[in-house]
């Protein structure tokens, strides 16, 4: 779902809003908590892993980071064009939303894998 919205948003005939680039920024922050909570912490921070191993979790993690950092980056744009705030351009249910879908999922797919 991510990479096609990045991949629609490589169009310019496609519009760049608010909602696409929280969506991207919502799935990628989810995928670096699941990989963030066991795996990467104790391959790569921990230095527990193999070193195959802690290439692979580094090849993982880059595009899920380079994607939320190119996100923010292109909110922030967003924001200063409409001269307004980043979190402006969400209402508080929308934000909490994201949110609580990144922590639910995260969670939920720690304790079942």
């Amino acid at each position: 779902m991510s990479t096609a919205t990045v991949v629609h948003l490589c169009s310019r005939d496609n519009s760049l809003a608010s909602w696409k680039l929280l969506l991207i920024i919502t799935i990628n922050l989810t995928h670096i908590a699941i990989s963030g909570l066991d795996q990467f912490v104790a391959q790569v921070i921990q230095l527990g892993g193999k070193r195959s191993e802690v290439f692979r979790d580094l090849a993982l993690m880059a595009p899920d980071i380079f994607h939320v950092s190119v996100a923010y980056f292109k909110l922030y744009q967003l924001a200063a064009v409409r001269k307004t705030s980043v979190s402006n351009l969400f209402g508080r249910k929308v934000l909490l939303m994201s949110f609580v879908a990144v922590i639910l999922v995260s969670l939920l797919c720690h304790y079942l894998l």
